[in-house]
């Protein structure tokens, strides 16, 4: 999943701007909808960060609500994993 050239930088350069597009659309979206659906911040426990949790137990069934945890679980792992594997690969080459 590397270049080639130089000349292909800007590809890549374009899919990462349209993902950073997309996804910060999504967050505002989020936020957005956490705003019409809760009125106070209280009903989500006083912690605004956690609008999405909500906003899923909120408007979901539990089927669907289940699979959208299990996609927040999927990234909190998946986060946890690199940082891990970047740990150890620090240590073995520092101390090994």
């Amino acid at each position: 999943m590397s270049i080639d050239s130089a000349d292909e930088l800007w590809k890549s350069r374009l899919i990462a701007m349209i993902w950073v597009f997309i996804s910060l659309l999504g967050a505002i979206a989020v936020g957005i909808t956490g705003i019409g659906v809760f009125s106070d911040i209280s009903q989500m426990g006083g912690d605004a960060e956690k609008v999405f949790i909500f906003l899923i137990h909120k408007l979901f069934n539990p089927w669907m609500a289940g699979v959208l945890f299990a996609a927040i679980l999927s990234a909190i792992m998946s986060t946890i994993s690199s940082q891990l594997f970047s740990i150890i690969k620090y240590f073995n080459r520092r101390f090994l």
